[in-house]
């Protein structure tokens, strides 16, 4: 009778060990989830940046102002470097985490808690890298605003410096006339 209610107890642990591995998959499932989207984001943000980089390039050899939106994007550069630094780390510690997970019914309990936990992060995160992109897309456009403004800047010089050597060329001649009816 005894050993009949200890492998029925022993039974139920199982079921409950059982139980709560399932739902520990399920659980990390969502997580690799969340962290393929991330990992999406951040290359759709790493896009963005190169596009960035190719506007600075043309509007180095424009207006003061070309150099200041250049500096603001070599900060928000290294911020990004520092917040891709950043989810290593927790993603890292996240998977030092799953590895060490025990077989106990508390320990399953408690680590099922953590990746609940990490799960709400993740996908703050995610909207955080959302809102990032949404800024980076503005930036893009102001940049581009920025480069057609200084285009028709460039070009409206150009014609009023045309204009100014067609005049200089037409006073130069009028007194080239004048210094010959004196001699």
């Amino acid at each position: 009778i005894e050993k009949q209610a200890m492998e029925n107890e022993l039974s139920n642990w199982k079921e409950t060990v059982d139980s709560l591995n399932e739902e520990l998959a399920k659980e990390k499932t969502v997580t690799v989830d969340l962290d393929k989207e991330l990992d999406e984001a951040t290359i759709r943000l790493t896009e963005h940046e190169t596009t960035i980089e190719s506007l600075k390039g043309e509007l180095d050899q424009t207006a003061a102002s070309v150099e200041r939106l250049s500096l603001e994007m070599k900060n928000f550069k290294e911020e990004k470097e520092r917040e891709h630094e950043l989810l290593t780390i927790e993603k890292q510690a996240m998977e030092n985490e799953l590895s060490n997970w025990k077989e106990t019914v508390d320990s399953l309990n408690e680590e099922l808690a953590k990746e609940k936990t990490v799960t709400v992060d993740l996908d703050k995160e995610l909207d955080e890298a959302t809102i990032r992109l949404t800024e980076h897309e503005t930036t893009i456009e102001s940049l581009k605003g920025e480069l057609d403004q200084t285009a028709a800047s460039v070009e409206r010089l150009s014609l009023e410096m045309k204009n100014f050597k067609e005049e200089k060329e037409r006073e130069h001649e009028l007194l080239t006339i004048e210094k010959q009816a004196m001699e």
